[in-house]
């Protein structure tokens, strides 16, 4: 569980506040305004949980307003990339529970990759028209999927991109990818706020288009510079 405060709190009066219920073991840990609360097992799929803040200050000694938050986690459910028949190139959901499967992405498209948030809220893709010419990167765009509301909604990114390897931050607020200009003049990684959207270059012409990776708290990520090097870079805030 992470939670992200507006600013910069006094660590020890929100570890004391902090509550969860059911009762779940675990380890606090921080990096920055962000605390993290990490369960030292697994958490069962389809249960709520009451997380509350009393008598948490900041570090002027300001008061936060004690408050609970009710979590959900999510039904056991995966998605996956169709190879066969109507399903080829398709993303699906199939819920274990009912034996349900729905198909997420329209029959015109074809998707290349995808990957869903850590809560379980949101999926990337990339994809192109099936009638385009596949073989040509730049017909591929990048697409984000709210997985509660079932709309989708096609993210607007350079025309001249190559897009790869998305990889989603930890708190699930944004994602980043992989590009190479077409035109040969950029290269790097950029990060997406699904919230503001907008994009926040982290690596511009200092990164191949190879997989690169985030720490667990959201506030590093490692890649490969154009050099052959392996980076450990910061995350602006």
């Amino acid at each position: 569980f992470l939670f992200r405060f507006s600013r910069l709190m006094d660590q020890k009066s929100v570890e004391q506040g902090f509550s969860i219920s059911p009762q779940l073991p675990g380890k606090m840990s921080w990096s920055g305004r962000t605390f993290a609360y990490t369960p030292d097992q697994a958490i069962a799929y389809g249960q709520s949980y009451v997380v509350s803040f009393k008598q948490a200050y900041d570090v002027d000694r300001r008061e936060l307003p004690a408050q609970s938050i009710t979590i959900v986690t999510a039904p056991y459910r995966f998605a996956y990339l169709g190879t066969e028949g109507g399903e080829n190139g398709r993303i699906l959901q199939y819920t274990l529970a009912g034996k349900e499967k729905i198909f997420i992405t329209s029959a015109d498209l074809f998707v290349q990759s995808f990957e869903i948030s850590p809560d379980g809220n949101h999926l990337a893709f990339l994809a192109a028209n099936r009638k385009a010419n596949l073989h040509d990167r730049k017909v591929f765009d990048l697409y984000l999927y709210d997985l509660k509301l079932r709309d989708q909604r096609l993210i607007v990114t350079d025309e001249n991109w190559s897009m790869d390897n998305i990889r989603w931050l930890p708190d699930s607020q944004g994602f980043g990818v992989t590009f190479v200009a077409t035109n040969g003049i950029a290269e790097g990684i950029v990060l997406y706020d699904i919230a503001t959207k907008q994009w926040t270059f982290v690596a511009k012409d200092n990164a191949r288009g190879y997989a690169f990776h985030f720490s667990p708290d959201g506030s590093q990520l490692v890649y490969v510079d154009t050099n052959g090097a392996l980076i450990l870079g910061s995350i602006p805030d």
